[in-house]
């Protein structure tokens, strides 16, 4: 008596490639989106402060 297992269709390995690095997204990712805000604060920061008195 021989068991016969049905054969598993292989999965497509482009499909799950392009998943992980999350192809076709047409958005920044939330740290794209933080790290640009963190940068547009630090800017209006630095143009905020006042200038650098230096004592002779």
């Amino acid at each position: 008596m021989t068991i016969r297992l049905p054969l598993i269709k292989p999965r497509n390995p482009v499909v799950a490639a392009s998943v992980l690095r999350h192809a076709g997204a047409h958005r920044p990712s939330q740290a794209a989106r933080r790290q640009k805000a963190k940068r547009a604060l630090n800017r209006e920061l630095r143009q905020l402060q006042l200038p650098q008195h230096h004592s002779p």
